[in-house]
């Protein structure tokens, strides 16, 4: 008799159920290791009927944004389903303090091959990357929402829900027009309810400095995005009271969101700064220019300061005007912007 028949007659006898979500297979899971628990009989037993991946690496600022879709892909198929994420590495630092994932995976080449092995009912991807849309289109599941690859290793889209994102994606004068926000866009792709916030992330160390106002003057270079009223807005925010603090280079992905997570209200760009601030639910003030403002859902703990200008949501690297719309943003501004925050929004993080 066979190794592998005989495994597969161990777990008949048994009754190992390997549906269940608490199950490892590499070692006891926790009701057994508390409770001495056994399959058969357990009263923790929870099958997983539905198995969804989600993927989603690139753009760590999309990254958080993309969490507040876990709720509604758990309303669409079921609480018992169970969802696998495939992230970056930086992006694995950050999830892993957020409830509602199940099997959360760093993308390497020991999970490329272990995701093929699975078998899933939906797989929703989110990226527009090659190693991404490979990864979609080959494993194995009945339903593919989001972005795939086509015969010529381009991006596609996967369903047809997927093809106004698509569309915008190629198209900078679409994507400025369009006032959908990337929670909202992601929603439609999966067939999903808008979410109304993000989930609650924990087990940060950092402890909100009252008063604290963290410049978040550092920021991507794919877009133009360079503001010069930083040093006057600090001297402003100390005249009133506040303690402004500027961003230094960190040592750390988790260091940098420590101390977003340490500060009362954020000042920033359009960047992750701003996404992480708004998840940490930090108060936030944005400044606007390149990139488009109705792109990004505040959930009610922000200002957008957008300039009077015909170029915003140009997508430009560089700018070529003499002003750049940001400097129409003046620091006395973006002073009374936080001002009006800080005395009208409370600190929500948990």
């Amino acid at each position: 008799m066979g190794t592998g028949r005989r495994l597969a007659d161990v777990a008949k006898f048994e009754g190992i159920l390997t549906d269940c979500r608490y199950f490892k297979g590499f070692k006891p899971c926790w009701p057994h290791k508390k409770f001495g628990q056994r399959c058969l009989g357990c009263k923790h037993y929870r099958p997983t009927r539905t198995r969804v991946l989600l993927i989603k690496l690139a753009a760590m600022g999309d990254v958080v944004r993309t969490a507040s879709l876990l709720g509604p892909i758990r309303a669409k198929y079921g609480s018992d389903c169970h969802i696998t994420w495939l992230t970056s590495d930086e992006g694995f630092q950050i999830l892993r303090r957020i409830k509602g994932i199940d099997k959360l995976i760093p993308y390497n080449g020991k999970s490329q091959v272990s995701i093929m092995v699975m078998k899933f009912q939906a797989v929703i991807c989110l990226d527009k990357e090659p190693e991404s849309t490979a990864i979609a289109v080959a494993v194995e599941a009945e339903e593919r929402y989001g972005f795939g690859m086509d015969q010529y290793g381009n991006t596609a889209a996967m369903s047809d829900s997927a093809r106004e994102a698509f569309q915008l994606g190629i198209d900078d004068e679409a994507k400025t027009l369009s006032c959908l926000t990337y929670q909202q866009l992601c929603a439609k792709m999966i067939g999903v309810e808008e979410p109304d916030d993000y989930p609650f992330f924990t087990g940060f160390k950092a402890k909100e400095e009252i008063g604290k106002v963290g410049l978040n003057y550092m920021a991507g270079d794919r877009f133009f995005k360079k503001w010069k009223g930083w040093e006057k807005l600090a001297e402003l925010l100390k005249e009133r009271g506040y303690k402004p603090e500027m961003q230094e280079q960190r040592r750390s992905i988790m260091d940098y969101v420590g101390w977003v997570a340490s500060c009362s209200c954020v000042v920033t760009m359009d960047s992750f700064g701003m996404h992480l601030g708004i998840a940490l639910r930090r108060r936030v003030v944005t400044i606007f220019g390149s990139t488009p403002a109705d792109d990004i859902d505040m959930y009610g703990r922000g200002v957008k300061l957008v300039p009077d200008s015909d170029c915003l949501g140009c997508y430009r690297k560089k700018c070529f005007r003499d002003t750049p719309c940001y400097e129409l943003i003046t620091p006395e501004q973006v002073a009374d912007a936080v001002v009006e925050i800080m005395e009208g929004v409370p600190c929500t993080a948990e």
